[in-house]
């Protein structure tokens, strides 16, 4: 199940929203400050990715049977470059990637290395 993100309704404690759609494990996820945005990361991921999901209503049928959205934009990142070369990130260095609403519609990434960039839906 690391490979999808469960949103629920904590009203009602039920699920609310799948979103499926990477095929490693997430590290990073994160709101946008209206939630009708929701961005994650996966460093596994060859190449790792950035991915930008809608989680505003769809309607009636969507909420009641669907219950899944799919990724708006999907933002493939290049590789970390490890100061020795071969070795492997610490479970540590994962610990550090985060997302970061700058804008309704831009986020700001800090990736397991510690660089920061910014993406746009």
């Amino acid at each position: 199940m690391e490979k999808v993100i469960v949103i629920y309704d904590l009203r009602t404690a039920t699920k609310w929203r799948i979103l499926s759609g990477h095929k490693k494990t997430i590290t990073a996820v994160s709101f946008n400050p209206s939630a009708t945005y929701l961005a994650s990361y996966s460093p596994d991921e060859e190449p790792a990715t950035l991915r930008f999901w809608e989680t505003g209503s769809q309607g009636f049928l969507t909420n009641f049977l669907g219950i899944t959205c799919q990724c708006i934009k999907t933002v493939p990142l290049g590789a970390i470059q490890l100061a020795t070369p071969g070795a492997q990130l610490t479970s540590e260095a994962l610990l550090n990637n985060r997302i970061v609403w700058i804008s309704p519609k831009m986020v700001k990434l800090r990736r397991e290395d510690g660089t920061v960039t910014n993406h746009s839906i």
